[in-house]
């Protein structure tokens, strides 16, 4: 007896098992603030001391891997998402990182390892720069997340350095929510009043705590099947229940015969 391949659900199979793949990670931290420096009189202001909690979500797909000698830096995808309620909007008339102005005009993650004479530097950093311009005023504002991790030089010569790529990254961030170490946070924003078409500057704030904690990462890449894959998984499934019901026809012709 010849053995029959049922060639619909073969090739739904087969392009089913090529998926397409979604690459994003995220990475929650907290952060405590209680003075931010303010750049028009180059002082501290003090301010109620509160522990702030966000998130990075970026896109782990490398864009471009640069070997500089003793560092290699590499280019990951854009942020596609932040949650920080910032102090520091307590200054302002508005939450330039929700709502409406929630787009970010550049945002990024740059991790590098740096591998020199006494020192081998593996970090990873992704921030967020949104701007605006609205009656007469250009305002900027930023925020950033760094994990830098420093131990006893390698090589010392650059040949140790690597260039991060999806999976180091991932692993990288959850070291340091398993281990507790220190990261860095820095928030920014700076006004500018338009004079005569020129950007003069009128006010700005920024804060940074070096003592800030990554809570947790999730990884977000899954794998996801092509829209055509489905398509043919369900042409295959039909083909199974056609294939099947010719069966029991001619099964049942040749008992009535």
């Amino acid at each position: 007896m010849r053995r029959q391949t049922n060639f619909p659900l073969f090739f739904a199979l087969l392009f089913a098992a090529h998926p397409a793949v979604a690459a994003p990670i995220t990475v929650s931290f907290s952060a405590l603030v209680n003075q931010a420096y303010d750049y028009t009189t180059g002082t501290y202001v003090s301010i109620e001391p509160i522990v702030g909690r966000g998130s990075f979500t970026f896109d782990t797909d490398p864009i471009m891997s640069t070997d500089y000698g003793s560092t290699t830096i590499t280019q990951f995808g854009d942020v596609l998402d932040t949650t920080w309620s910032s102090p520091i909007t307590r200054f302002l008339p508005h939450d330039p990182y929700t709502g409406a102005y929630g787009v970010f005009y550049n945002s990024y993650s740059f991790p590098n390892v740096s591998d020199y004479p006494s020192v081998f530097i593996e970090e990873g950093a992704a921030q967020a720069n949104t701007f605006e311009v609205s009656a007469g005023q250009y305002a900027y504002y930023h925020i950033e997340l760094r994990a830098t991790s420093r131990t006893a030089a390698r090589a010392g010569d650059g040949s140790s350095d690597y260039a991060f790529d999806a999976d180091g990254l991932l692993e990288f961030y959850r070291s340091f929510a398993e281990s507790g170490q220190a990261v860095y946070f820095n928030e920014s924003f700076a006004r500018y009043t338009i004079v005569d078409s020129v950007p003069v500057y009128s006010e700005g704030r920024s804060w940074s705590d070096y003592s800030a904690r990554i809570t947790d990462v999730v990884d977000h890449r899954v794998a996801v099947p092509e829209p055509g894959a489905l398509g043919l998984l369900g042409l295959g499934l039909a083909g199974i229940g056609f294939a099947r019901r010719r069966r029991l026809l001619t099964l049942r012709a040749s008992f009535s015969g």
